[in-house]
């Protein structure tokens, strides 16, 4: 097995990598979907916006030693955050679209929005809808990053991983491919 590459660097500067990311290139998005939104009949869909934040948690609450739902729930303020990831997270990143849930005979479903009016749980007909607020999402995590990063205990050095481990069964196919792709260069 390939071993995966590490590289070093302090907590804080990788934390301040990722506000700059959401300041200059993730917020920039959400405000032209918003935006554009608010004033064209026909609007933009916004399933993106889940994809490209909740690897950036992710990231973020690897760089914490922190669990990734955990940190949706205590540091980002979503209740639930365990049932949050599952629907949003796993379903956006490993499919089309958010998943439903059904426990106990309940479902429970999502809705996505971006008025910054805040996470919401409603019960309707014997469900339970889950809804996300993209904006405010995408807002308290800057404010998040923002604050951890100047915390002093994150000025320290930690290691990372900067290279993809290959850690399929049966990589045989993987190999062939990266064996001709090194062969041309």
């Amino acid at each position: 097995m390939e071993r995966v590459g590490y590289n070093k660097a302090f907590k804080s500067s990788l934390l301040l990598g990722i506000a700059g990311r959401l300041r200059d290139e993730y917020i920039p998005i959400l405000n032209f979907l918003i935006e554009y939104s608010s004033e064209h009949e026909r609007k933009i869909g916004f399933w993106s916006l889940p994809r490209i934040i909740f690897p950036v948690i992710e990231e973020v609450a690897d760089i914490l030693n922190v669990n990734k739902e955990d940190f949706l729930s205590e540091k980002l303020k979503v209740d639930y955050g365990w049932v949050y990831w599952m629907i949003y997270r796993n379903g956006l990143l490993h499919g089309e679209q958010p998943h439903s849930l059904s426990y106990k005979g309940i479902d429970i479903d999502w809705a996505l929005s971006l008025r910054a009016a805040g996470h919401r749980v409603d019960y309707i007909n014997g469900a339970i809808l889950l809804g996300l607020d993209l904006n405010r999402l995408y807002h308290d995590l800057l404010g998040v990053v923002d604050a951890e990063a100047k915390k002093e205990e994150n000025k320290v050095i930690i290691s990372y991983p900067i290279f993809v481990e290959i850690k399929t069964k049966d990589n045989s196919k993987l190999i062939r491919q990266l064996e001709e792709l090194i062969s041309r260069h």
